[in-house]
């Protein structure tokens, strides 16, 4: 019998670098294009407290309430849910299901009611759509513009988008819910649930400190781990994320040992030891507005020590969200990644910025 070999999994790294304080509206936007996450991270080596501004991001991200709500689709269409909700604030929606084996719905904003479906419910339902454009899957995406002009009573748009959804589409969905007032309004996303099984969630949060923490030695210039002479001269961003998952996974890196039953892992050369560290993490579901005000925060806190080398903002996306970033087609097959770190080089005011996606995630 022929040795069956174990092929591993192949994802995307993607590195982008430039100047911190100059690319204001470019983070900003990339932080914006991915709307599903379900944990932040920020890691600082050289502080053994956080920042006040940090931590009070901390408290108030904490704080911060969404929903989960048993609903039909079609609560999504309703005119006046456009109206009030829609169009008066960031609402995002995410149904809790599998996105390879199940149908997943998304509201995404500023108003796309996003579909990734199996073969016989489109067929059932019975709206135009496409199908994937992953090879071996038998899936179809249809998006619906909720604050498209022609999306109004009476109009054809919406009376066959309506007759499709409540005399085809009867599945009712456990929806993970957020919604951003534009302004201080007196609608609330709550009386929109009345009649409908609903609870509020709280985002929680974990900090954790580390003492002579054994860190990669990278270079902002640098994300290839060499110069243009050929040089070895730091660690490189693909092992330095790499790096990153370990710490993450609660991985001790500092042995290393091959004999080591957990992890013959070790962290990269070079390499410097740090006295004091410390990183918190905040698990819901997270907003994009939260994640560009901690980036707002960290910029604009100025009293950063010489003994810090870089700040770590690590973010992960939902593995069964239907999309990853702008719109781009996001299944799960044998992973689910759609993440992306921020590394902030505050000595010399530059970023890189890690896309991590899986191989079914159309984004590139």
């Amino acid at each position: 019998m022929a040795e069956r070999l174990f092929i591993p999994y192949k994802g995307k790294l993607l590195v982008e670098s430039g100047p911190f304080l100059d690319t204001d509206e470019y983070i900003r936007k990339r932080i914006e294009d991915h709307t599903f996450n379900y944990s932040v991270q920020v890691l600082i080596p050289g502080m053994n407290k956080l920042p006040p501004s940090i931590s009070d991001w901390l408290t108030s991200a904490g704080n911060q309430q969404y929903y989960t709500a048993h609903l039909p689709v079609h609560k999504f269409i309703d005119l006046a849910f456009v109206q009030d909700i829609i169009r008066k604030g960031k609402f995002t929606a995410l149904s809790r299901s599998h996105v390879d084996t199940d149908d997943s719905i998304a509201v995404i904003p500023p108003g796309i009611l996003y579909f990734s479906l199996m073969k016989d419910t489109y067929q059932q339902l019975g709206l135009n759509g496409k199908s994937s454009s992953f090879k071996g899957i038998d899936r179809y995406i249809v998006q619906v513009d909720l604050l498209d002009p022609a999306f109004k009573s009476g109009s054809k748009l919406y009376n066959r988008v309506k007759w499709c959804l409540t005399t085809k589409f009867h599945e009712k969905f456990q929806f993970l819910i957020s919604w951003i007032p534009d302004l201080e309004i007196h609608t609330t996303l709550e009386s929109w649930l009345q009649g409908y099984q609903y609870s509020k969630q709280q985002c929680s949060n974990i900090d954790h400190h580390y003492k002579n923490l054994v860190i990669p030695e990278i270079v902002c210039s640098f994300p290839q781990g060499f110069a243009d002479c050929g040089e070895d001269v730091c660690c490189d961003a693909f092992n330095f994320y790499q790096w990153l998952g370990a710490l993450s996974c609660n991985i001790d890196c500092c042995s290393g040992s091959a004999d080591d039953f957990v992890s013959t892992y070790s962290t990269p050369t070079p390499n410097q030891t740090i006295p004091e560290s410390v990183t918190c993490k905040c698990l819901g579901l997270i907003t994009t507005n939260q994640i560009n005000h901690l980036l707002k925060d960290i910029r604009n806190h100025i009293c950063w020590s010489q003994d810090i080398p870089w700040i770590v903002v690590n973010v992960w996306g939902f593995h069964d969200s239907p999309v990853s970033w702008k719109l781009s087609e996001h299944n799960y097959f044998v992973c689910g990644d759609n993440n992306y770190t921020i590394v902030i080089f505050p000595n010399s005011s530059s970023i890189w910025f890690i896309f991590a996606t899986s191989t079914h995630d159309s984004y590139s």
